[in-house]
């Protein structure tokens, strides 16, 4: 059992030992513990109950939820995460051929008389063999988990996608499937400075400048990110909580 689990071994334990007065469902039975597990109330594998009405339009609603996480992820990603996560996508699907070792620059494998003679170190190259075997691992897991999720959540959410509060919900659940995104993202823009280096220096090695250029730059982003969006998500001067809590102190009689 892993621990992320034990809390739903406490649940039946302490609605039958210690019988809060509050409880998110009556968890002390079997049937109670499973409403709870499954969310039923609240449509086990949709956001919200809904009626027949609203299923059918949940069916022909897939390609526009779909179209509002693509976009929610561009938007997200300054617009160029969408195309680097395509080039990804394809570097993945490109396993096991000569297109993508060329796409990452790497060695071939050593020949078999070479791979006899006695190592004297570690190599820090990578080859093509190895790339292949470390890719063929998480390629598939990667790709058919993300697509999987993604076509499955939007068929079955059944909110509305446009409207402000749901979107809220949305976006919550859209965290899930953009990491994934990212991955795909951070492959593709490999891929596309491994191109760029080609176009520039050929089949000779890059120059030393290079590397700390592309650090500098990489530091250069995220410094213009963190500034074009601190206002928006600056919470220093945000006394919500402390009003809420305050406001729940006052009504409580003196001395209780």
């Amino acid at each position: 059992v892993d621990s992320a689990d034990l809390p739903y071994a406490y649940l039946p334990l302490s609605s039958i030992f210690i019988q809060a007065p509050y409880s998110w469902g009556d968890t002390g039975t079997l049937t109670g513990f499973l409403t709870h597990l499954l969310r039923a109330e609240y449509g086990t594998f949709d956001l919200a109950k809904a009626d027949d009405e609203q299923m059918r339009n949940v069916m022909t609603s897939l390609w526009r939820n779909m179209r509002a996480f693509f976009a929610y992820y561009q938007v997200e990603t300054y617009h160029v995460g969408l195309a680097l996560a395509a080039v990804g996508t394809l570097a993945l699907l490109l396993s096991y051929t000569r297109v993508r070792h060329q796409l990452f620059q790497l060695p071939s494998s050593p020949s078999p008389s070479v791979g006899k003679k006695k190592r004297t170190g570690a190599s820090s190259k990578v080859t093509a063999d190895e790339h292949d075997r470390m890719l063929d691992l998480a390629r598939w897991p990667l790709l058919l988990g993300l697509a999987v999720y993604i076509v499955f959540f939007c068929w079955r959410g059944n909110l509305d996608v446009e409207g402000v509060t749901h979107r809220i919900m949305w976006e919550r659940f859209w965290m899930q499937p953009t990491v994934p995104m990212l991955l795909l993202s951070a492959l593709g823009l490999a891929a596309v400075w491994s191109w760029l280096s080609r176009r520039a220096f050929g089949a000779n090695a890059e120059p030393r400048w290079v590397q700390p250029v592309a650090l500098l730059l990489v530091v250069a982003v995220c410094v213009v990110l963190v500034t074009a969006n601190y206002e928006a998500a600056d919470e220093s001067e945000d006394r919500f909580v402390d009003s809420l809590g305050r406001a729940l102190l006052e009504a409580v009689p003196q001395d209780s």
